[in-house]
């Protein structure tokens, strides 16, 4: 599948985790990432699974 000529962009909800969860993510810029990933198509694994993980993530400090 040639993702260019579907004109979509296909993230890993790794991908997502990272971009939410930057320490320094101002809310313009959180603004901006949601709404790119909302158009966006996101591979999941568990949604719950990741609500967790970006949430440890910044309250932790954590790398992935």
């Amino acid at each position: 599948m040639n993702l260019v000529e579907k004109e979509k962009i296909y993230l890993s909800f790794v991908s997502e985790i990272e971009l939410l969860s930057w320490p320094k993510l101002g809310s313009q810029d959180q603004i901006l990432i949601s709404n790119f990933i909302r158009k966006s198509e996101v591979v999941e694994y568990s949604s719950r699974l990741k609500e967790i993980v970006i949430d440890f993530r910044k309250q932790y400090n954590l790398k992935l």
